[in-house]
């Protein structure tokens, strides 16, 4: 099978999941889903209006709008299944309503026809006449009970009839609300999907404008991949150094253990390094991990992907790219320690933090609160992202163990 052919056939059976799974949701879970996305749509909005789209560079702009439209195209997507769940809801509801109405009927008729025998009985004796005319004492007892399951029954029909007209005046209030919302969401869908257009036209605007710059962005990517790879080489670098630090470190460590042991002349238990500790802790939180931020979106995805607009031309990406609000901090994604702060040009300030046989890289800073050797806890403040001068504020992250490269997306929590 081609890879493009397996990659459709993976994404057709993830919508496919993600569409059964949407199906089993509830209202509430439903609700929460659209709230969760109405705040991604604001903070790409934010992130929107901070960016320079005027500007030669539209490209990060590019990307932002991109990530608008698939938040609205899913926001859309959840209004269409909280409308048809109220939908449901109210056919049942009516259902329910005109089952609860035939009861009521029923129930009204039989109390009619129990007020009409009791006024015959009635208008032939009196109660106390009807008992004490009794031929005997066995009879008097029989009309005593016939008498009280009479009154009983009444008792019983009213509160019936009481009951299921509150249920009712409960079901047809329910009604009305069930039919406000469904309005309301209708009113919600129609405004997103006028949004929604208004998003794709602009973001047409900027492939267009785009477009006509061909010579200009060929020269920009050419400084960005540079900056990757220079990033890219330092980062070896710096872990290599660890590592080699680490084994000079064991060994040392053996060493010590054997002498020990030679001079106790007994075996001495060897410890397990801190190293594997941490290690072994970073590794157990496999997609548990938190953001490096604490709000923003992945606006360019780990490996390799094509130029949104330049035909043919790829780039490759060592981590991820997190577009968030200008003035927003980095943090630590694990404890650890800081290996290495170096700066390379075009990617601002990078830090890289050790987790054992893991690393954690957080780039794009343009302050750093940290230095090498400190220790860090979990979500501990890095730095501040960096914003260049077209209002990009976007974070480098990367995952590395060793010298391989991980994609940060399989060790991120899905928030």
């Amino acid at each position: 099978m081609k890879e493009s052919n397996y990659k459709k056939l993976v994404f057709i059976l993830f919508f496919l999941c993600s569409v059964y799974a949407m199906q089993g949701q509830t209202r509430a879970q439903l609700e929460q889903k659209k709230k969760q996305t109405e705040k991604e749509i604001a903070l790409t909005k934010k992130i929107l209006e901070q960016t320079g789209r005027q500007k030669s560079d539209n490209l990060h702009a590019l990307n932002v709008l991109r990530n608008l439209i698939k938040a609205r195209e899913r926001l859309i997507y959840t209004l269409n299944k909280q409308v048809d769940k109220v939908s449901d809801e109210l056919v049942q509801q009516k259902e329910t309503l005109l089952q609860l109405e035939k009861q009521l009927a029923v129930e009204k008729s039989n109390y009619a026809k129990l007020l009409k025998n009791t006024y015959k009985t009635k208008g032939q004796y009196h109660e106390f006449n009807y008992i004490f005319s009794s031929s005997n004492l066995t009879q008097g007892l029989t009309r005593i009970k016939f008498l009280n399951r009479i009154n009983n029954e009444q008792q019983r029909l009213l509160k019936s009839i009481d009951e299921k007209t509150k249920e009712i005046l409960a079901r047809i209030e329910l009604l009305e609300k069930l039919k406000i919302e469904k309005e309301h969401l209708l009113t919600e869908r129609v405004v997103e999907r006028e949004q929604l257009e208004i998003d794709k036209g602009e973001k047409d605007k900027i492939v267009q404008t785009l477009s006509g710059k061909e010579k200009e962005l060929k020269q920009k990517l050419e400084k960005q991949q540079k900056a990757f790879n220079d990033l890219d080489n330092q980062i070896k670098k710096a872990i290599a150094k660890e590592m080699e630090e680490a084994r000079k470190r064991r060994e040392k460590e053996e060493a010590e253990r054997k002498r020990k042991a030679s001079e106790n002349k007994a075996p001495a238990i060897a410890e397990t390094p801190k190293e594997n500790v941490l290690s072994n802790e970073f590794w157990g939180n496999k997609r548990k991990l938190p953001w490096p931020v604490e709000r923003g979106f992945i606006s360019q995805k780990f490996g390799q992907f094509a130029h949104p607009t330049l035909a043919g031309i790829y780039m490759e990406n060592n981590g991820i790219d997190i577009a968030v609000e200008q003035g927003a901090q980095a943090r630590s994604v694990f404890r650890g320690e800081v290996s290495a702060v170096f700066s390379v040009p075009g990617m601002g300030t990078a830090v890289l933090v050790n987790h054992g046989d893991y690393y954690t890289v957080y780039a794009r800073l343009s302050e750093v609160f940290v230095k090498q050797g400190q220790s860090l806890q979990l979500k501990e403040p890095i730095g501040l992202v960096l914003s260049d001068e077209n209002g990009k504020t976007e974070l480098h992250f990367e995952v590395w163990k060793n010298q391989e490269k991980q994609n940060p997306e399989h060790w991120l929590s899905n928030r």
